[in-house]
């Protein structure tokens, strides 16, 4: 396992509903040689579900902020931050998926920032990821809070280096095809 010490997050910046599908199209148009982004959390306002979507394996570093890659995971999540905020059924998932990640590989004072707050963004006017609208400060001390509070199902087989994947189903987690649902 590859060392990682942070989760950086991220703005699909699209005002439509997007997924790790098309965004994998996106990057590999651009000549990468995969999607950038390890997992796409989906789910926008004017959709009523929201899913997590598998993206780069973990265990490959990831193509998603410059310079910051190598000990880190990537979290898209869909929508347009700088125009909206993340849905409730986005942040679940996105506590659920930190918790999982934390819970089942080694890391070592993991910190969760923004794409702008990687040290080559920081300072720069005109990257915005994950958005104007979110507050990075807050989105961690809501992550922290849940973490203290909060049950979360745990999605063993997540990193259990198999493609398959799991659905969420009222709070439990069973064996499934491509995605964890809300």
């Amino acid at each position: 396992m590859r060392y990682i010490d942070t989760i950086i997050l991220h703005t699909a910046a699209c005002k439509r509903q997007t997924d790790a599908k098309e965004i994998k199209k996106w990057h590999m148009q651009q000549g990468w040689k995969d999607i950038g982004y390890h997992f796409v959390i989906t789910g926008s306002p004017w959709d009523k579900k929201a899913e997590i979507q598998f993206g780069r394996p973990i265990d490959i570093t990831g193509a998603h902020a410059l310079n910051s890659n190598k000990g880190s995971i990537g979290i898209c999540m869909t929508g347009h931050g700088d125009f909206e905020v993340w849905t409730e059924r986005q942040l679940y998932l996105l506590h659920v998926l930190t918790y999982n990640i934390m819970k089942s590989i080694p890391l070592y004072d993991v910190k969760i920032i923004g794409h702008r707050e990687t040290p080559y963004e920081i300072g720069s006017k005109s990257k915005t990821c994950p958005g104007r609208q979110i507050i990075m400060d807050s989105v961690r001390e809501t992550l922290r809070l849940d973490a203290k509070t909060m049950s979360v199902p745990m999605m063993y087989t997540l990193f259990g280096g198999t493609e398959q994947q799991v659905i969420l189903k009222q709070d439990t987690f069973v064996l499934g095809d491509k995605h964890v649902i809300a």
